[in-house]
């Protein structure tokens, strides 16, 4: 992975955001294919960072799952985590 690869994955997320809804502003942060402690740490900076409402975390193991949710709520925001259909996890924050 290069230095450069986790802000990209943050800045698509904010291109996909944006263009999903005007009235509620989703980021979503892709961390397919990380293994922890990166996910969480990738969560942490942006929800420390962001003025979106909704951030949307994509993990693909039970470990990330339980440490990014664990990570958002020490932070202040709430989260719910769903099972993707195409495998990993699904996990929502809300401010």
């Amino acid at each position: 992975m290069t230095a450069t690869e986790p802000e990209e994955r943050r800045r698509r997320g904010r291109e996909k955001g944006e263009a999903d809804s005007m009235a509620e502003e989703t980021v979503t942060i892709d961390c397919g294919g990380l293994s922890c402690p990166e996910p969480a740490l990738m969560t942490k900076e942006t929800l420390a960072t962001t003025d979106a409402r909704v951030v949307e975390v994509l993990v693909d193991s039970v470990t990330s799952r339980d440490n990014v949710l664990r990570t958002g709520t020490r932070v202040g925001w709430e989260g719910v985590w769903e099972e993707r259909a195409e495998g990993g996890f699904r996990l929502v924050f809300r401010k």
